[in-house]
């Protein structure tokens, strides 16, 4: 039988997971109200929701990680350099994910060239943004392996039972491959 204490401690993560995904689809519906209008961001997100939607969903997930994490680790006397080191990966790539919304900001301080770059290759960065997402999450359960942080769902124990070690160089490795020849071939196609 879990305890109340056990369920509260997975359930207060994830809440917090789902709040910064809820958080960010707002900021991107008040954003795109505040430069254009509602009607304008709800159809921006009809035409782009396959993109959106894992964004900020994988932006929920880390943040849901890093929160678990570091209230694991602070259970466990884990050394203060490995919430830094995840605090700083997560950040990093959570920064990457949200640089397709340069293309809804540049107009507005008037850098025509800098616009027609960001809205020439939207897509592009809205897949680096959805791999940098990817790149976060394996390096958040690297760090979840790498300081022995217990892990009481099923699920997430199997995942853990991989070498997230090679799993996190094989997600760089791929991501890196798939969006540069993303870049590479859309700017052929455009």
């Amino acid at each position: 039988m879990t305890s109340i204490k056990g369920v509260k401690k997975i359930l207060t993560p994830f809440c917090i997971g789902v709040a910064s995904f809820i958080i960010l689809l707002s900021l991107f519906f008040i954003l795109l109200t505040l430069l254009n209008s509602f009607d304008a961001a709800l159809e921006r997100f009809a035409f782009r929701w396959y993109f959106y939607l894992p964004i900020t969903a994988g932006f929920g997930l880390q943040v849901g990680l890093f929160s678990f994490m570091r209230k694991s680790m602070k259970e466990n006397n884990a050394p203060a350099s490995a919430l830094v080191a995840t605090g700083s990966v997560s950040s990093g790539t959570m920064a990457l994910c949200c640089t397709h919304y340069i293309a809804n900001l540049i107009p507005i301080m008037a850098v025509s060239g800098i616009s027609i770059f960001f809205t020439k290759y939207e897509v592009p960065f809205l897949i680096m943004g959805i791999f940098s997402n990817v790149i976060g999450i394996s390096f958040m359960l690297f760090y979840i392996q790498k300081y022995n942080v217990p892990v009481r769902n099923k699920l997430i124990g199997q995942i853990m039972s991989l070498n997230m070690l090679k799993v996190r160089k094989l997600v760089v490795l791929l991501s890196v491959i798939i969006v540069a020849g993303y870049f590479i071939y859309y700017s052929l196609i455009f």
